[in-house]
């Protein structure tokens, strides 16, 4: 069975624009539907992925960044590239170590931050730093987080027995 492609076409109607990024029409991009779809298959060959790392169109890396199959090193040069989204996508890659994460947590830009606040294994001083940042797109990806969530349940569950300790002894000096 032959899948087809849904990008086809959209050089005719859009010419010089392709995956977000101009390019001269003559000279169409040497990537196919089926790549992609390979590229998102976790179960890629590594030395693939390591082929399509430094591909001009930003999606492609990306797609290479969030493969699962992607070796930490190659993760680490991605978490280096010019480009927010790829940075953001390695960063949010459960494969990558959580250091890295923690590191592109503090990048200038939200796209890469928001990435980072989806990996995985961030660290609570990450998570609570993240969950007050100024950009809303990085608030709103750390609470879509596993991570967030087993915390925010923690200091709840923390808070209540605070509660019920301050109740059962109010005399006592419980930590205000």
């Amino acid at each position: 069975m032959t899948t087809k492609d849904p990008f086809e076409g959209e050089a005719e109607r859009h010419p010089g624009f392709i995956c977000g990024e101009h390019h001269d029409v003559r000279n169409p991009p040497e990537i196919t539907y089926e790549t992609i779809l390979t590229l998102a298959d976790d179960r890629c060959d590594p030395q693939l992925l390591e082929r399509y790392a430094d591909h001009r169109f930003s999606i492609v890396r990306c797609m290479v960044a969030l493969n699962r199959n992607a070796s930490v090193s190659l993760l680490y040069s991605l978490g280096l590239d010019n480009d927010e989204s790829v940075r953001g996508c390695a960063a949010s890659n459960p494969s990558s170590e959580p250091k890295f994460a923690e590191t592109i947590s503090e990048d200038d830009h939200p796209i890469a931050r928001a990435g980072a606040a989806r990996h995985p294994g961030i660290c609570d001083r990450t998570i609570l730093r993240l969950d007050n940042d100024s950009d809303s797109q990085v608030r709103g990806a750390i609470r879509h987080n596993p991570a967030y969530q087993k915390l925010m349940n923690t200091l709840k569950a923390s808070a209540a027995i605070v509660r019920e300790m301050r109740q059962k002894s109010p005399n006592d000096t419980v930590t205000k």
